[in-house]
């Protein structure tokens, strides 16, 4: 798997990196904030933003969520690079099969906390968006030029 590593584009791991980033920005902050502070306060449990529109840990949020962007595009490129998959078809299947896992993970702690069902399902809204556009553009453009 490391000898990949210099077959990734890192452009487009930056540019697919900056698109989540703002995919969460706008999925969270602006268009479904209003929801996801009614279910967080259902669930008894701190929301990431303050009523202000800001979120608690402003430079820390962004810290975190531009990092953990950056390694999942990262490694789901090592995982097109080494499979092989070079389509948007194909990134849309890796995307599907990505995403029962992540579905499959998420419910067995969501529901043993007894959050509400509508924030189980705005998560995966959110990592739908995420893995869909990832997988599908890294798996079009994340290779170099042979």
């Amino acid at each position: 798997m490391w000898a990949l590593l210099p077959q990734v584009n890192i452009k487009v791991v930056l540019a697919v990196t900056i698109i989540n980033v703002c995919i969460g920005t706008i999925y969270y902050f602006s268009a479904l904030k209003p929801k996801y502070m009614r279910l967080m306060q259902a669930s008894r449990q701190r929301a990431a933003f303050t009523s202000s529109e800001l979120p608690l840990h402003p430079l820390r949020s962004l810290v975190g969520t531009a990092a953990a962007a950056a390694v999942l595009t990262t490694a789901l490129n090592l995982l097109a690079l080494r499979f092989g998959v070079n389509s948007w078809q194909d990134g849309l299947c890796m995307a599907g099969a990505l995403l029962l896992i992540d579905i499959c993970l998420n419910a067995r702690h969501h529901f043993f906390e007894r959050r509400p069902t509508g924030l189980f399902l705005l998560h995966c809204g959110y990592q739908t968006l995420v893995l869909v556009s990832t997988c599908c553009l890294l798996c079009v453009f994340g290779w170099l030029p042979a």
